[in-house]
């Protein structure tokens, strides 16, 4: 009797053995397969939600441009934007203000942050979109803010993470070409601010300036006297895609404005 359970352990000892073999082998094989192989193999793994894979994408080049930064926000709606356009640029048309030109090949998700000059302004400025699909509509629209800003003669501080005016989004031409103008601002939109007390103001200044500032601001009746002031702070564009019956935020410019003098 003993020696019939000994034969029975060992001839499940030799099954157990050959069953991880067998499967030591298949996962070496995994690892040598070529790339191809295991490419094929991740794609399999994801059209089934029971297996996690991961796939890393190569740089993907559409209309001449390697699309670097759209690689780590594969799965976010406003990525990929270089299957639209090559590129965004800045061209000068104001001849009374200047705007140094710019090409942005950024076509990620995120924003361009753009931090003006004291001589630059893009306002009645072109902006051009570049290598776009000739089947896509395309349109921009601009927003601005207004800050407060106190001034002592030469220096002023800038309370620009503070209260503001933000307009409405507004469509801006389209000239050929997917060639689009800038809003021009009138003195009326740069002076637009929500409704605040002087004590308020004050209390702001103290707080970011000091009391040499808010010693200055003492001396104002209202939001209109020196040395306070308002003035544009941030121009916002915004460039949509039609698609079907809706329009659709493919991308954002921030331009900082300098103020004071």
């Amino acid at each position: 009797m003993k020696i019939r359970i000994r034969k029975i352990v060992t001839g499940m000892v030799a099954l157990v053995t050959c069953i991880v073999g067998v499967m030591l082998a298949a996962i070496v094989s995994s690892l040598e397969a070529p790339p191809s192989k295991q490419v094929a193999t991740i794609a399999k793994a994801q059209n089934n939600p029971t297996q996690a894979a991961v796939r890393t994408l190569p740089p993907q080049e559409t209309n001449g441009v390697k699309d670097q930064d759209c690689q780590a926000c594969q799965p976010d709606k406003y990525c990929r934007l270089c299957e639209y356009m090559s590129s965004i640029e800045i061209v000068r048309h104001d001849e009374e203000s200047e705007i140094n030109p710019r090409a942005f090949k950024n076509l990620s998700r995120h924003p361009i942050f753009v931090d003006l000059d004291l001589s630059e302004s893009i306002e009645n400025q072109i902006i051009l979109l570049r290598g776009t699909i000739p089947e896509r509509e395309f349109k921009l629209e601009q927003q601005f803010e207004t800050s407060l800003a106190i001034s002592d003669e030469g220096p002023h501080l800038d309370l620009v993470d503070w209260k503001h005016y933000r307009s409405e989004w507004r469509e801006i031409k389209k000239l050929e070409n997917n060639k689009f103008l800038t809003l021009k601002l009138t003195e009326a939109d740069a002076s637009r601010f929500p409704h605040v007390t002087m004590q308020e103001i004050y209390q702001e200044v103290l707080k970011e300036g000091g009391n040499r500032w808010a010693n200055l601001v003492r001396a104002a009746k209202t939001i209109n006297d020196y040395p306070i002031g308002i003035s544009v702070s941030k121009i916002s564009l915004r460039i949509k895609v039609r698609e079907g019956e809706r329009w659709r935020v493919l991308k954002r410019l921030e331009f900082t404005i300098p103020m004071g003098c």
